[in-house]
């Protein structure tokens, strides 16, 4: 059986992580948000009427904020003439 925890204890400690791995995850995350951001002032910079919501941050990140749509997500990943190799072993 488990052992039991006090209640609000958790069952893993979230600073085992190294002070560098700690950085990077903050790194990480603020790179995140400031990519999240910098796409929304991109649209909303624009006229309404030339609004895509969807398109590139730097024109190196890319963002869509469209609402996903069955097409949209099988042009996004669906590859039926795509081939895959890999060595067999």
């Amino acid at each position: 059986m488990r052992e039991r925890h006090p209640a609000g204890e958790t069952r893993h400690d979230t600073c085992t992580l190294g002070e560098g791995m700690k950085d990077l995850v903050s790194l990480v995350r603020t790179a995140i948000w400031l990519a999240f951001f910098g796409a929304l002032y991109q649209e909303l910079k624009k006229p309404a009427e030339e609004r895509t919501w969807h398109g590139k941050v730097a024109g190196v990140v890319p963002y869509d904020f469209r609402v996903p749509d069955l097409k949209r997500i099988r042009e996004a990943y669906w590859a039926p003439t795509a081939t895959c190799s890999s060595p067999r072993r």
